[in-house]
C-alpha cells in the first residue's frame, strides 16, 4: 500500500517538473501602425468646397486635416502552461484627430451623422433609454414601444432583466425612433404582458454653431474582443460664419514648458499645482519634484490642460494637498497643431467639424470608415417670414434664385436693388403653398444660369429681366389668369405665323418617372411614378416613358406632385407656333398666358391659350416682335394622385439578440479524460452550447462564485467562436446499448446554422 502513494507521488513529481522544464511558446505581439498606414476617405486639396441648400446628406466630407495620433496596446493573458500565462498584445486602439470640411457656410444647424450605414447621431431620435419604474408583469426579452410624442417611426425598447414581480431592472434601447416632436417627461412603455413601467430619455438636437456632439458607438465594428472596435468621440461644429474663431483644437491650447518663477513656502515632493486663471476646459497641472527649504525648485507636466485662452505668466498656482502658499510658474504655450507663427486659420464661411478636446478613437483599423453629415441652410435674402419649406427642411425656391443672382462670391455678382422682390416673394408663397421646396448639395463647378435653369424646371417657372423696369423678375407657370382678360393674339397684331404644328400621340409622353433622392428614407435613390392610362390605350398598350431628375427633390410627396404634373404636359399633343407680332405687343413677357384667335392650316381656334417661351423684341426701326409659343396645358383636366405609400420593407436586423437555447455544465471525467487539450484527465472543464437567433458568431461564457446563492459580478473565463449545430437525427438511437456511437448523422434543417 505505500509503495502505491509513493508511485503516485513520484509520478506527480515528474508531471510538475516536466511541466516547469517544457519550454514555453513563443508568443508574438502585433505590430502597431503609424500615422502613414492610415486610409481615409476623402482628403483631397483640388476638391471644391460645395454649396448647400435645405437639408442634406453630405457624403465623404473632405479631410483637410488628420494629426494628434494615438495608440493604445490591447493586452490578453494568454497561457502557456500549468502554472505559467504571459500577457500577449493583440492590438491596438487607435485615436486620430481629424477636420471634416463640410461646405461653405454659414449652415444653419448639423441635424444626423452616419458612420459607414449606420446612424450613429440623429436630432430627431431618441439617444438613451433608462428604466424609471419598473412596473410589473414583464417578461425578459419583451419589445415594447415608448409612448407619446409625433412620430415618422415610434421608439422601442427590449427588456434584459425583470426581477421575481416582473418589473423592469435593465433595458436597452431597441429603435431610436424618428420624431418631430418627442414624448415628454417620463413616457410610459405600451405593450403586453405587463404594465406601469416608465422611461427617463435622453433625445438629439440639432447642433449649431460652436455646439458639440457626442459619437459614442464602442461596439460599431463589432467590438474589440470578435470585431475592429468602434468610434467613440466630441466633436465641435464650426458653422462657416464670417466671425468664427479659430477651433481651440487646432490652435495652441496646451503649455508646452513649465519652471517656477517664485519658489513660495511650505511644499512638498510630489505636491501637484495648478495653474490658476485663463479660459480652460481643463487646467494644466504640474508635480513638484523638488524642493529647497519648502520652496518649489523643479516641476515636471503631468496634465498640459486645454485652454480657449492661457492665464498670463508667471500664472499662479493652488496645491493639492493643502499646505504651500506663493508658487508662480512661468511657463510656454505649445505651437498648435495649424498655427503659424502663432495664428490659426478660422476658415471663413467654410462648415467644418473637428474634435473638441481629445482625438477620436476610431477602433482597431488603419482603414477609417466613410463618415456622412445631414446639414440644413435655409438662405433668406427676400426677408420672407417663414423662410423654409415643408417644415424648415427645404430652402423656398424663390430664395435660391435670389441668392444666386445677388451674390458676390460664387453668384451672379446682380444687387438686390435691381430684382423685383415683389414678385419673387409672390411666387415664394405659392410655392411654400405647394410644398415645392429645395434641398440640394452643389459638390461640382457649374455656371450659376445652369443652376438657375434647374431650379425653373423644377419650380415650372422662369426668371427673366424685365426690360421696362429694368429688374428681375420671376414668373411662375399655374393656372393663374382668366382667358378673357390676357391680351389677344389676332389678325390685327400677327404680321406672319412663322411655323405652326401640333404634335402626334406618338409623340408623346404616357409615363413619367421622377428620379429623386428620398430623405425620409435614408436618402435612397428612388423614382415616382405617374401614368396615363388612356394615351396608352391610344398607343395600343405601347408606353413611352421619360425620366426627369430633379436634384433638388427630397420629399416623396414634391416627386409625386412633380411626377403628375410632367406627365400632364407631355401626354396630350400640344400645338407650337412661332409668329411675328407688331410693336403693340412690346410688353410681353416670358411665361405670359395670350388669348389666341387664328385659322391656319384647315384649323380654326378661338382665344386658345398659348404661353409664350421666347421672346425676341427687334429693333425700333423693324418694329417686329418674334414669339415662341406654347399651347397652355391648363386649358385640358387635370388628374387626380395621392402621394405615394411607404413600401414597409425593412433592412435585415443585425441586433444581436439574447439565446432562448443555451446550457453549460461540467464536462463528464470521461469526456475530459478523452479530450486532447486537456491538461489532465482531473482538470476542470465545463461545456456550453448556444443556438443561433441572428447574425451572432460566438459567445462568452462568465462565472461567478459565492457559498450559497450566486451573488457578486460575473467573471469571463473563456469565450466561443462557434454556435451548435441544430437539426433531426436520420434514425433513431439504439436503446439499452453502453458502447459510445462512433459516428452521429444529423439533417440539417431551417435553423441549423453553426
Amino acid at each position: 500500500m505505500v509503495v502505491w502513494y509513493i508511485w503516485v507521488a513520484i509520478q506527480v513529481a515528474l508531471f510538475v517538473l516536466a511541466e516547469l522544464i517544457r519550454p514555453k511558446p513563443k508568443l508574438e505581439d502585433a505590430k502597431p501602425a503609424g500615422l502613414g498606414d492610415f486610409q481615409l476617405p476623402t482628403a483631397t486639396e483640388e476638391r471644391v468646397i460645395p454649396l448647400v441648400w435645405g437639408t442634406c446628406r453630405q457624403k465623404g466630407p473632405n479631410v483637410v486635416w488628420y494629426g494628434d495620433f494615438l495608440q493604445e496596446a490591447l493586452t490578453k493573458e494568454i497561457k502557456t502552461g500549468l502554472f505559467s500565462k504571459e500577457s500577449q498584445t493583440i492590438g491596438f486602439r487607435y485615436h486620430l484627430g481629424i477636420q471634416f470640411a463640410l461646405c461653405r457656410g454659414a449652415i444653419d444647424a448639423l441635424r444626423r451623422i452616419w458612420i459607414g450605414d449606420v446612424e450613429v447621431y440623429s436630432s430627431t431620435s431618441i439617444l438613451t433609454a433608462t428604466i424609471n419604474a419598473g412596473g410589473s408583469g414583464y417578461s425578459k426579452n419583451q419589445i415594447l414601444l415608448i409612448a407619446g410624442g409625433t412620430f415618422i417611426r415610434q421608439a422601442s425598447v427590449r427588456v434584459l432583466r425583470t426581477n421575481a414581480s416582473g418589473a423592469i431592472t435593465l433595458l436597452e434601447l431597441e429603435d431610436r425612433g424618428e420624431y418631430s416632436s418627442f414624448p415628454a417627461g417620463t413616457p410610459s412603455l405600451t405593450g403586453t404582458p405587463g404594465s406601469g413601467a416608465n422611461v427617463s430619455i435622453t433625445t438629439g438636437t440639432e447642433i449649431t454653431h460652436g455646439q458639440q456632439v457626442t459619437v459614442d458607438c464602442p461596439d460599431l465594428f463589432g467590438g474589440e474582443e470578435l470585431g475592429q472596435g468602434g468610434v467613440v468621440g466630441t466633436l465641435t461644429l464650426f458653422a462657416g460664419t464670417d466671425t468664427q474663431t479659430a477651433a481651440p483644437y487646432l490652435s495652441s491650447h496646451e503649455i508646452a514648458t513649465a519652471s517656477p518663477s517664485a519658489g513660495g513656502s511650505g511644499y512638498a515632493v510630489d505636491n501637484i499645482l495648478t495653474l490658476s486663471g485663463g479660459t480652460f476646459t481643463f487646467a494644466a497641472q504640474l508635480r513638484v519634484t523638488a524642493v529647497s527649504s519648502g520652496a518649489v525648485t523643479a516641476v515636471t507636466i503631468l496634465d498640459p490642460g486645454f485652454y480657449t485662452a492661457f492665464p498670463s505668466s508667471p500664472a499662479a498656482t493652488t496645491v493639492t494637498p493643502s499646505g504651500g502658499t506663493g508658487c508662480t510658474v512661468t511657463f510656454t504655450a505649445g505651437v498648435g497643431f495649424q498655427s503659424v507663427n502663432g495664428v490659426t486659420p478660422r476658415y471663413l464661411r467654410t462648415t467644418y467639424l473637428v474634435p473638441s478636446v481629445d482625438p477620436i478613437y476610431l477602433g482597431n483599423s488603419t482603414s477609417v470608415a466613410p463618415w456622412a453629415f445631414e446639414v440644413r441652410r435655409i438662405p433668406n435674402p427676400l426677408g420672407l417670414g417663414t423662410p423654409g419649406v415643408n417644415g424648415n427642411l427645404d430652402s423656398n425656391p424663390a430664395n435660391v434664385l435670389v441668392e444666386t443672382l445677388i451674390n458676390q462670391e460664387w453668384g451672379l455678382r446682380e444687387l438686390l436693388a435691381d430684382v423685383d422682390t415683389a414678385s419673387f416673394s409672390a411666387a415664394a408663397s405659392t410655392l411654400a403653398t405647394e410644398g415645392n421646396g429645395f434641398s440640394m448639395i452643389l459638390d461640382r463647378p457649374i455656371q450659376a444660369s445652369e443652376l438657375v435653369r434647374l431650379i425653373e424646371e423644377q419650380i415650372d417657372g422662369v426668371v427673366y429681366f424685365d426690360q421696362l423696369v429694368g429688374k428681375w423678375k420671376l414668373k411662375l407657370v399655374r393656372n393663374d389668369y382668366d382667358i378673357n382678360a390676357v391680351p389677344l393674339l389676332s389678325t390685327t397684331n400677327v404680321i406672319e405665323v412663322e411655323s405652326y404644328s401640333r404634335g402626334a400621340w406618338e409623340d408623346t409622353t404616357n409615363q413619367i418617372a421622377v428620379r429623386f433622392t428620398d430623405r425620409q428614407d435614408q436618402y435612397k435613390e428612388t423614382s415616382a411614378l405617374a401614368q396615363d392610362q388612356a394615351s396608352i390605350d391610344v398607343l395600343q398598350g405601347r408606353v413611352i416613358t421619360a425620366e426627369p431628375n430633379y436634384p433638388g427633390v427630397k420629399a416623396r410627396a414634391l416627386a409625386n406632385s412633380l411626377a403628375w404634373r410632367d406627365l400632364r404636359g407631355l401626354s396630350y399633343p400640344l400645338a407650337k407656333a412661332v409668329i411675328v407680332v407688331d410693336r403693340s405687343m412690346f410688353n410681353v413677357a416670358p411665361g405670359q398666358v395670350l388669348a389666341w384667335t387664328y385659322e391656319i392650316g384647315g384649323e380654326s381656334f378661338v382665344k386658345m391659350p398659348v404661353r409664350v417661351a421666347e421672346v425676341d423684341y427687334g429693333d425700333l426701326v423693324d418694329g417686329r416682335i418674334r414669339l415662341g409659343l406654347v399651347e397652355d396645358i391648363f386649358q385640358t383636366a387635370a388628374g387626380s394622385f395621392t402621394s405615394p405609400g411607404d413600401t414597409n420593407w425593412e433592412p435585415p436586423d443585425d441586433d444581436l439578440l439574447p439565446f432562448t437555447y443555451q446550457v453549460a455544465f461540467e464536462a463528464p471525467r470521461g469526456l475530459v479524460l478523452r479530450d486532447p487539450d486537456a491538461a489532465g484527465p482531473y482538470e476542470d472543464r465545463l461545456w456550453a452550447a448556444a443556438r443561433r437567433r441572428g447574425p451572432e458568431i460566438g459567445f462568452r461564457l462568465g462565472a461567478r462564485h459565492a457559498a450559497g446563492s450566486p451573488t457578486g459580478d460575473f467573471v469571463e473565463i473563456g469565450t466561443a467562436v462557434s454556435l451548435a449545430l441544430v437539426g433531426r437525427l436520420n434514425a433513431a438511437l439504439p436503446r439499452g446499448s453502453a458502447v459510445p456511437l462512433t459516428s452521429l448523422t444529423l439533417i440539417p434543417g431551417p435553423a441549423s446554422p453553426a
